[in-house]
């Protein structure tokens, strides 16, 4: 063979392998739909063979052997294309028989379009033993690369797995280091074990029928089990026996991975352990909140009966007494009587408020709904608080527009507003003014009740709604109550929805602002 037949060849594949490679292509349609590939993979690995055929006719020309190029090994170039599309192929799970099936097609491409050219029908021969010792290479690269996988694979598994295998007749014939160090037992005594009786042991109600039938459908079976080591303590797994089969098809040995999750189910187990006892100590304090409502109950019913009603007494006995009903009386006893009759109205205030409190907490007060005029509640509260406001000489300014109706407890609202402006007046001084005011917006409701000089401070602001609580000024004098008024009237703001705010300026007084959810609720 001269050379420029040999350049002819070369130059044949530089011409012509844009025609193979489409004729080929075309061929493989289903082989790419099947296995999702590219046509550009293709493309660049039939690229790779010419590269490979052309290198090696310039190789026996330089060599001058015609036997030169059989030990030829490609450059690097071929061997990035031909790894390319090998690595294509092992990532698609294409087998060492689809790839044959790939390569002579390609080889049949190239044969068929050298026919159609006479001048080169010599060629085909010597194409086609090229062809077949490049096939041969690539089926070594491609076992290597299969082999180097399979052990990648092993490697991770082993590492991160407990992993054996079983044979036909359930026999174990690998096991892994995972496996010896969870099981503690030594590697001679699980070979060859049963592998069903091993796991058999600690979990007597497995179903060894469903595991048969999963695998027999060429199934995986996966499933939580408890399995005890050698020193008899539990341990934990997560078990997939998934079987291996032949070309045909047929199940030759089984592989058994564990995934150890003794430190999650320990953790579930202390977690279960915690919400058990939570759940005694919420019993417990459910058991304690009962008593303590039922304590609370009994001092209610106690309060009502045995301290108010003998107090209503007093008090009725007392107001008869100062009306001259039963006799006349001198003056000095009229001024003991009247200390009397106020202290006991003091103290009937200081256990209705008590009970209102407490019914409050306890979710004990109904509620009702109904429409009712906001100027007509002020007029009331106005004539219950006149005698006081006159004694004062105090101004009452009530700036509330005719006709503002609103739907809640009417008695709550009343109830509400006595105690705001019963505490605005208390701490108003003599010639002093407390102001009502109202601002609507969108479907709220303000309402202002503005007292004035004697202010609140600071400290006390986030205070003034508690229990009890007094406000320590050197200006106030002679104010005494039961301390429970604006408790009380927090309380029923929430209940209601609503809500009370205030706001104080030392030598103007303070503003106590209610605020009415005018949208209906349940």
């Amino acid at each position: 063979m001269n050379y420029s037949v040999k350049t002819n060849l070369v130059d044949y594949f530089n011409n012509h392998s844009n025609i193979i490679v489409s004729d080929w292509i075309e061929t493989q349609k289903d082989i790419i739909s099947q296995y999702n590939l590219s046509e550009k993979d293709f493309k660049d690995f039939a690229e790779s063979i010419f590269s490979w055929v052309k290198s090696l006719y310039l190789s026996q020309i330089l060599w001058n052997s015609t036997r030169a190029w059989m030990n030829f090994v490609p450059d690097s170039s071929y061997e990035q294309g031909i790894n390319s599309f090998l690595d294509v192929v092992a990532d698609k799970n294409i087998n060492v028989n689809i790839l044959s099936f790939i390569f002579f097609a390609l080889q049949k491409s190239i044969i068929n379009d050298i026919k159609e050219r006479w001048d080169m029908s010599s060629q085909i021969d010597l194409v086609i033993e090229l062809l077949d010792n490049i096939y041969i290479n690539i089926l070594k690269i491609f076992n290597i690369k299969f082999s180097s996988l399979l052990n990648e694979y092993k490697n991770a598994i082993d590492s991160s797995s407990i992993v054996c295998k079983v044979n036909l007749e359930n026999k174990i014939t690998y096991i892994n280091d995972k496996f010896i160090n969870i099981s503690w037992y030594a590697k001679e005594e699980l070979l060859n074990k049963d592998y069903i009786e091993f796991i058999m042991s600690s979990n007597k109600s497995l179903d060894v029928e469903e595991i048969g039938n999963d695998i027999e459908n060429h199934g995986i079976w996966t499933g939580e089990l408890t399995l005890k080591n050698k020193e008899n303590k539990d341990y934990w797994l997560v078990v997939s026996i998934i079987p291996i089969l032949n070309d045909k098809n047929t199940i030759t040995e089984f592989i058994s991975i564990w995934v150890d999750i003794t430190r999650q189910k320990i953790l579930e187990i202390e977690v279960q352990k915690h919400i058990e006892n939570e759940m005694i100590a919420k019993e417990k304090v459910i058991r304690e909140l009962q008593e303590i409502s039922k304590s609370k109950d009994e001092f209610l019913n106690i309060a009502s009966h045995e301290l108010r009603t003998p107090m209503t007494v007093i008090k009725w006995y007392v107001s008869m007494i100062l009306s001259g009903d039963a006799w006349d009386i001198p003056e000095n006893i009229e001024f003991f009587l009247s200390e009397i009759l106020r202290s006991s109205e003091r103290l009937i205030n200081l256990i209705n408020d008590m009970l209102d409190i407490a019914k409050l907490e306890s979710w004990k007060v109904e509620f009702t709904r109904e429409f009712f005029e906001v100027n007509v509640i002020f007029d009331e509260i106005r004539k219950q608080f006149s005698e006081n406001i006159t004694d004062k000489k105090q101004n009452f300014i009530v700036n509330i527009p005719d006709s503002l109706f609103i739907k809640n407890d009417r008695n709550k609202f009343k109830q509400i507003f006595v105690n705001v402006i019963s505490n605005a007046l208390k701490f108003t001084p003599e010639w002093w003014t407390v102001t009502v005011n109202t601002n609507k917006e969108w479907d709220k409701l303000i309402i202002d009740v503005v007292d004035t000089w004697i202010w609140i401070p600071e400290n006390y602001l986030d205070k003034i709604f508690d229990k009890f609580v007094q406000v320590k000024s050197s200006l106030v004098r002679d104010t005494w109550g039961t301390w429970l008024g604006l408790s009380i009237v927090k309380k029923y703001l929430e209940k209601m929805w609503w809500d009370i705010s205030v706001k104080s300026e030392e030598w103007f007084g303070s503003t106590f602002t209610v605020v009415f959810d005018l949208s209906e609720k349940e």
